[in-house]
């Protein structure tokens, strides 16, 4: 029984501290969005307003190096205008479909990989005729989301570790019997 209880123990620790770990992670990655929807709709607004894509730009970043926020203006057959954000010379571009779930005021995200090792934070919106396009490297939340896993892991095998040295503790040990 009591093999049953430890067990049930290091079950429930082992879900405790997944769940932590997920919770986190999850919440970090979704953090992320935060600077791209602010520049996504900060840039709408200048467009709805009647500004033009490229009077929107101030500076060109390399995307894939980046932490800084970019922003990418599209035509209606989601060809690059204009934005700050380059990758490999030329203007991002993803694959169109990333704009058919978008709305006029409303926002969608995504993580989009455009090449290997360059992840990213991206958020669609539209506003007139143009789609818009922010994003943000996912490198620094990555980062932060792998120490967190180390941290749960260590949290685990601290606790996994009293349980097994509480179990074998409390096992009865044979007596020795002086004659």
């Amino acid at each position: 029984m009591r093999k049953l209880h430890a067990l049930l123990l290091a079950v429930l620790v082992t879900i405790g501290f997944g769940t932590i770990y997920v919770v986190a992670q999850q919440y970090g990655r979704s953090a992320a969005n935060d600077a791209p929807i602010a520049l996504a709709q900060s840039v709408a607004s200048s467009l709805s307003t009647g500004a033009s894509p490229a009077s929107l730009v101030d500076m060109h970043l390399d995307a894939a190096a980046t932490y800084q926020p970019f922003f990418v203006v599209y035509d209606q057959n989601f060809r690059p205008l204009a934005g700050t954000g380059y990758l490999n010379g030329e203007l991002a571009h993803p694959d169109s479909g990333v704009f058919t779930h978008t709305a006029a005021g409303m926002y969608h995200t995504v993580t989009w990989q455009p090449q290997s090792g360059v992840r990213v934070a991206s958020v669609e919106t539209k506003a007139g005729s143009y789609y818009v396009l922010a994003g943000q490297s996912l490198k620094l939340t990555e980062n932060r989301d792998d120490i967190v896993l180390a941290l749960a892991a260590f949290g685990w095998l601290v606790s996994v570790g009293c349980l097994v040295m509480g179990y074998c503790m409390l096992q009865p040990r044979p007596v020795k019997r002086r004659k």
